[in-house]
């Protein structure tokens, strides 16, 4: 089975990320108030942290938990995004926004997308309110 044939299959999940924050199990209809939902449980329950801005986001977890910063945690730091860019280096290009594989996927992902993109947005207002962080 081809990526776009599992993306045009049945067994591709739908927006799990949504589904998980609201409990609402397949097959049963998402609305835009469930993402409302889950939108305000992150806003009011999560620390964000991006992985495209992993150095920053692990020094906000540093910063707001009070872990220490010494070569035992630089260390860790290190090894999880040497271990993370292995797998976007063998991962990068198969699927590009807007192509066919793309497209399949987002139809059954509408939520999570919208809900990333909050995500992504409350990441900035997050560095601005708790860490006073100027973009």
């Amino acid at each position: 089975m081809t990526l776009l044939q599992f993306a045009s299959s049945r067994y591709v999940e739908d927006n799990p990320m949504v589904r998980l924050l609201t409990n609402k199990e397949y097959p049963e209809k998402l609305s835009d108030l469930d993402l409302e939902i889950a939108k305000k449980i992150i806003e009011m329950k999560a620390l964000i942290g991006l992985y495209h801005d992993l150095d920053g986001s692990i020094a906000r977890f540093q910063r707001y938990f009070g872990w220490p910063t010494n070569k035992e945690t630089q260390s860790c730091t290190l090894q999880l995004a040497t271990t993370g860019e292995k797998w976007m280096t063998i991962h990068k290009g198969k699927v590009v926004e807007g192509d066919d594989i793309w497209t399949k996927f987002a139809q059954s992902n509408e939520f999570d997308i919208a809900l990333y993109s909050f995500i992504e947005m409350l990441y900035k207002e997050q560095g601005k309110q708790i860490f006073d962080v100027v973009n």
